[in-house]
């Protein structure tokens, strides 16, 4: 806990633009809100190092997987991903 605060305050001190970024976890069930995609739910499989998940969607019985920009997606309710 403490070297995840002193990152926090690292990064505060840098000077440079922080933005709130969705906190998603493998298993957690999302919704997509953006593009054609929108209204469809999945579950993340897991998050990349890189801005992107991927989401395992059932579609008769069966599974797809895609990338998608975490921002991009939400609870299945329309809640936010961030937890405190």
């Amino acid at each position: 806990m403490k070297l995840k605060s002193i990152s926090l305050r690292t990064a505060m001190r840098a000077r440079t633009e922080l933005l709130p970024y969705p906190f998603l976890t493998a298993g957690q069930r999302v919704r997509i809100t953006e593009g054609s995609l929108a209204g469809v739910e999945g579950i993340v499989v897991r998050v990349k190092s890189v801005p992107s998940l991927v989401l395992s969607i059932s579609i008769l019985q069966r599974s797809v997987l895609l990338e998608i920009d975490p921002s991009a997606v939400c609870g299945p309710t329309g809640s936010s991903n961030h937890q405190d």
